[in-house]
Parts: structure tokens; sequence; C-alpha cells
């Protein structure tokens, strides 16, 4: 069980992780849908959970969750909040849904990338908030790491496969970025350890 330090935890540490990059989001799920009746596929369980716990109808979203919670499940609220869910990968019977949560929380917007982890209880699909919420962190980390690879790659073909940069020179470009991302790892640590841990006695190797 999540407590309300946890959660709020997960929650600016993501958005410590993903600041200054902005993410597509797929299609809105939709506000449309008939909650009263929810399939039993992983995708409409996921949806449909979202769809009710953004709109704050706890009652409705705890019928979704593979374990009870206790308190609020996502804190706050704003009628604009929103849940995208896109790509759905299975594994044996739990299935992880890429997820974009998008929230404004005191003028502020924050665009959290996440799995939705859907498996299976006496055959019927529910929702592990648990495991949802904590893979923020690596879904966030694949995104920035996705991007930040995608810009290298269109540098390289834009830029430096035109110029007469020599095989030396590629070669010191290469451990420059090398020394940036050792860099940038380093104050990331940092700045999760600050976020979620401050006077925690967890090791901080750089």
């Amino acid at each position: 069980m999540i407590s309300k330090k946890r959660k709020a935890a997960i929650f600016y540490s993501a958005a410590a992780i993903i600041s200054g990059v902005t993410f597509a989001f797929h299609e809105d799920i939709s506000s449309k849908l008939d909650v009263l009746y929810t399939p039993n596929d992983p995708m409409a369980v996921a949806n449909d959970f979202w769809l009710t716990v953004l709109e704050k109808d706890e009652a409705r979203a705890h019928d979704f969750l593979l374990k009870p919670e206790k308190g609020e499940l996502i804190p706050g609220y704003n009628k604009l909040d929103r849940a995208n869910l896109s790509k759905i990968h299975q594994d044996n019977n739990v299935y992880f849904i890429e997820t974009s949560v998008r929230l404004l929380r005191n003028s502020r917007q924050f665009n959290i990338p996440m799995y939705t982890i859907v498996a299976s209880e006496n055959g019927e699909f529910k929702v592990d908030l648990n495991a949802s919420l904590a893979s923020v962190s690596d879904a966030a980390l694949k995104q920035s790491i996705d991007y930040y690879i995608s810009s290298l790659e269109g540098a390289q073909s834009v830029f430096v496969d035109k110029s007469n940069i020599g095989s030396d020179q590629k070669a010191e470009l290469l451990k420059l970025n090398f020394k940036m991302i050792d860099e940038m790892t380093c104050d990331m640590k940092m700045k999760l350890k600050q976020e979620i841990s401050p006077d925690g006695d967890v090791p901080l190797k750089c």
C-alpha cells in the first residue's frame, strides 16, 4: 500500500526527471464511454480506471484495482487532467500499457509517462496501482533516452556526416558525449535523492 508521502515522492520525482522534455500525447481516452459496463479486457480496464480516477470517482475507481488502497488515489484534481493509453505489451498474464498522464496542479502542467500495469485476479483483469506508479521512473528514463538518441542520430546524419570532421575528431566528440552523459546522470541522481530521500542513507556514486 502506497502512503501519501510515497505517492507525493513519485509524483514530484517524475516531474524532476522529465522537466524540460516535451512528450507527444496520443488521443485522449474517451469521456463518453459507459463505465457502468467495462469489458474484461486489459486496455478497457485501464481506460476506465483512469477515466474514473481522474474524475475523482474514487468508489468506482477502486473497483478496477488489484489491491485496495486507502486515501486519495491520485493527489489533487483538475477538470483538464488526462490519461492517454497507447501501446500494450504482454509478459505472461501481465499487461504493460504505455500511458501518458497530464496533470495540472497549481498553474503547472506535469506530463508524466508511466506503464499502467494490469494483471488477472481469478480471471478478472485489474490495475496494479502500486506497480503502475512505481513504473514512472522506468518510463520517464526510457522516453528521455529515446529522445536523446533520436536527437543524436539526427544530428549525426544531418550535420556530422555532411562535415569534414575526421575520425580523430569524431572520437573526441564521442568522448565528450560520454562525459556529458556521466555528468547528467550524476546530476539526476542528486536531484532524485534530494526529492525522495534527502536525509536517507542512500549511497550516491558518480
